[in-house]
C-alpha cells in the first residue's frame, strides 16, 4: 500500500460464469471506463449525471437548500414521487416515502399506513408527467394534500422536479405555482433527485454543500 492510500481489492469469483475462459477483459473495461468519463460512448447525450453535483452547485443549490430548509421546518414527511430508494433520516428529519415506482395496491396501502395522518411535502420527479407510474401515485398523494390543506394551500406543498422547459409536468406545474427543479436535458430523471437528499440534516457532503 502506497503512503495514504488504500487499495481496493476486488474477489471475482462469484462471477467466473459470465467472463470468458480467460477471465475479465481489463481492456475493454478501460476503454468503457474512458468512453464514459470522456461522454463519447454510446447513450453519451444521457451521461450528464457524472458532473451534476458541480454543476448543482453552480446553479440551483441555494434554491434546494431553502426548500428543504422550510420542508424541514413544517412537515413530518416528503412524499417522493416517480423514483424509488432507501433513506437514512437523522432523528428530527421529515420521514421520506417513495411513491410511484410500481403499480402494486399492496405497496401503496403500506405507504399510506405509514403516511398516516403526518404533515406532509411532495416532490414529484419526472421529466414528462406521463410515465403511468408516477402520475397515478401523484394524482392519489395531490388529493391527499388538498383535502388536508384545501387546494390553494396545498400548491405550497408540492415541488416539481421535471424539465425546464416542456412536458404535461412542466405545462402543470406552470400553471398551478408549484416550485420547480430542473432534470437537465442530459440527465435522465431517476437519478435526479436532490432535494429529498438535503431533505436530510446534515446533507450529504458530495449533494448538498454550498
Amino acid at each position: 500500500m502506497r503512503e495514504g492510500i488504500a487499495m481496493i481489492k476486488v474477489d471475482l469469483s462469484g462471477a467466473a460464469g459470465f467472463f470468458d475462459p480467460a477471465g475479465p477483459d481489463y481492456a475493454a473495461a478501460a476503454r468503457a471506463h474512458r468512453a464514459l468519463l470522456e461522454h463519447s460512448g454510446a447513450g453519451a447525450e444521457f451521461t450528464g449525471w457524472l458532473d451534476l453535483p458541480g454543476r448543482i452547485q453552480n446553479g440551483e443549490l441555494k434554491q434546494i437548500l431553502t426548500a428543504a430548509s422550510r420542508i424541514r421546518g413544517r412537515a413530518q414527511a416528503l412524499v417522493v414521487v416517480g423514483i424509488g430508494g432507501r433513506p437514512h433520516p437523522q432523528p428530527g428529519d421529515p420521514k421520506i416515502l417513495f411513491a410511484g415506482n410500481s403499480l402494486s395496491p399492496d405497496a401503496l396501502m403500506h405507504l399510506l399506513e405509514e403516511l398516516g395522518d403526518l404533515d406532509f411535502d411532495i416532490n414529484v420527479v419526472s421529466k414528462s408527467g406521463t410515465t403511468l407510474e408516477p402520475a397515478l401515485a401523484f394524482r392519489m398523494f395531490r388529493g391527499l394534500l388538498e383535502a388536508k390543506y384545501g387546494t390553494e394551500k396545498a400548491k405550497k406543498h408540492i415541488f416539481a422536479t421535471t424539465d425546464a422547459h416542456r412536458g404535461v409536468l412542466k405545462q402543470m406545474a406552470d400553471e398551478e405555482g408549484w416550485e420547480t427543479f430542473v432534470v437537465p436535458d442530459d440527465v435522465g430523471a431517476t437519478v435526479c433527485c436532490p432535494l429529498s437528499a438535503c431533505c436530510r440534516w446534515p446533507p450529504p457532503a458530495s449533494t448538498c454543500r454550498p
